[in-house]
């Protein structure tokens, strides 16, 4: 008779542990730091070089950093610290990202200066690609059968638009919410904005799908994050 147990988690498995390892990497790393300064603290360059006021020993910043709480110097500078933190997010959401999205639309949209008149380019651009695909007919989608007008078939222009307002609305929200974000949550929002967006579309096309399929393969077949690794099965006869 053939029983299958599973095995008791070995030593092993504890040290290949991520967080056992670094902790213990981190200690160790700190001893070294501190046994490094005790034996050059104890030659002649030590002093005459003034390694001493550049280089300290690890006992040394603890003492420090108690002294500056104690003090309230720590406190105090922390705060300070956060203010300039904050005045630095909000600039750079403020300024960094439009100024980052103009510049990059600038360097994609560069080819349009090479024509004799750039503004025509642009125009062009814009009435084949957007203005098209806004207001174009096409019998692939159950959006545009208002051009037959035939009798039992609806008019779901209306409706059309208010999902294109729902799907902006709730592509906005994304930027806020959910707070935590996993590769893996990322990869879902990123193909159920694509599909949203795709199913909104006047003209329905077979070469959209490959827009959105590899984000829901990855969300679909990617191990979760923090699972749990298999464990040994033993057969015992």
């Amino acid at each position: 008779m053939s029983v299958a147990v599973q095995t008791a988690p070995s030593l092993s498995s504890w040290r290949r542990s991520p967080q056992l390892t670094g902790t213990l990497s981190v200690v160790a790393g700190i001893a070294l730091w501190q046994l490094f300064y005790q034996v050059l603290a104890h030659t002649v360059y030590f002093h005459a070089y003034a390694i001493n006021h550049f280089f300290v020993s690890p006992w040394q910043v603890a003492q420090s950093f108690a002294e500056l709480y104690q003090s309230g110097e720590l406190v105090k500078n922390c705060y300070y610290s956060f203010l300039e933190f904050v005045d630095g997010f909000l600039l750079a959401i403020v300024v960094g990202v439009p100024f980052g999205f103009l510049l990059a639309t600038v360097v994609v949209f560069f080819v349009l200066f090479l024509e004799p008149s750039p503004w025509h380019a642009a125009r062009v651009f814009y009435d084949r690609t957007v203005a098209f695909q806004y207001g174009r007919a096409s019998p692939f989608s159950l959006w545009d059968w208002r051009q037959y007008h035939a009798k039992g078939l609806p008019d779901l222009h209306l409706v059309q638009r208010v999902l294109e307002g729902a799907l902006v609305l709730g592509s906005l929200a994304l930027a806020f919410v959910p707070r935590r974000r996993s590769p893996l949550r990322m990869a879902a929002l990123t193909a159920a904005v694509l599909i949203g967006f795709e199913l909104v579309l006047t003209h329905w096309f077979y070469l959209y799908l490959p827009w959105f399929f590899p984000f829901v393969v990855l969300a679909l077949i990617a191990p979760l994050p923090g699972g749990e690794p298999e464990r040994p099965v033993a057969a015992v006869d």
